[in-house]
């Protein structure tokens, strides 16, 4: 009987650590989630794009390069490309609390492909600072047709 209890206790113990760790987002933190409302574009139609911050920080993003694009070359590899050229300082701006969510809207570039972006963030920044890069995030793959 005692073994039939302490079985009962260790699995009770577990639910409760598991339940805790769930909470605290440990097993999906450390991530920025950046994703399109579409999969499929039409030359010059508008991307929405989602960014949910589930770091345990504020993240900030470029004012020359927000996001960046890039596309799938004949290698199926991907590639960076320059979409704007940026004459001003760069520094951190349109920031995102812990569990905060935003959204923006681009327009297309005019070439046909696969593409993603590549969102580039500083991690415990404030807005105004110098922008620097602590780490890169990617939205899924869409198409421009």
């Amino acid at each position: 009987m005692n073994k039939k209890i302490l079985l009962l206790i260790l699995i009770v113990f577990g639910i409760f650590v598991f339940a805790g760790i769930l909470k605290n987002n440990i097993l999906f933190s450390n991530k920025v989630i950046v994703v399109t409302d579409k999969k499929e574009y039409k030359i010059a139609e508008p991307l929405k794009i989602k960014i949910e911050n589930n770091l345990k920080e504020t993240i900030c993003f470029s004012s020359c390069y927000p996001y960046k694009f890039e596309k799938k070359n004949l290698n199926k590899e991907w590639e960076e490309y320059l979409y704007v050229k940026c004459e001003k300082e760069d520094i951190a701006k349109d920031c995102i609390e812990p569990q905060e969510i935003k959204t923006f809207e681009l327009l297309l570039e005019k070439e046909k492909s696969f593409h993603r972006l590549r969102l580039s963030v500083c991690i415990g920044c404030k807005s105004g600072e110098k922008f620097r890069e602590d780490e890169i995030f990617y939205s899924n793959e869409f198409s421009i047709k």
